[in-house]
């Protein structure tokens, strides 16, 4: 989510216009912003013609992060950013700020839930499954 953020808010323009061409050039200028297994596969072979169908396939899995059968444009930038260079302690910064919507220092789950979910509440194991993956801790909700 924090690399998502910054990706899409502190790219530079011209890289932001490379990956815009890019995506564009994979989908066939879906206007959608999202890029098909099928779609990505066959163009692929057409531009990389050296790379097998699996070796494809792997970088479709590896791009489409949230497993969704598709390729968002989100998921593109992010795949094609310099992380090095976006993940800077003034980018770093600036992003955790933005997490933290009561400047507390921390960023609490209600914080992380009215992004995540505008709308309403995070339901319970969605929270209690992201809490493994994020924190060491036994966090209790």
């Amino acid at each position: 989510m924090v690399i998502a953020y910054i990706a899409l808010n502190f790219s530079e323009p011209n890289e932001e216009r490379k990956a815009r061409q890019i995506f564009m050039e994979i989908s066939g200028g879906n206007k959608h912003f999202l890029i098909t297994k099928d779609t990505f596969v066959s163009r692929m072979e057409l531009i990389f013609k050296g790379l097998t169908k699996e070796e494809i396939e792997t970088l479709y899995y590896s791009i489409d992060e949230n497993s969704t059968g598709n390729i968002e444009y989100e998921e593109l930038i992010r795949a094609l950013s310099n992380k090095e260079k976006l993940l800077c302690d003034k980018n770093l910064k600036e992003a955790f700020s933005f997490f933290d919507k009561d400047n507390s220092g921390y960023i609490s789950w209600n914080e992380i839930a009215e992004i995540i979910y505008p709308d309403g509440e995070i339901p319970k194991d969605i929270i209690k499954e992201f809490l493994k993956e994020i924190d060491q801790k036994e966090m209790k909700i």
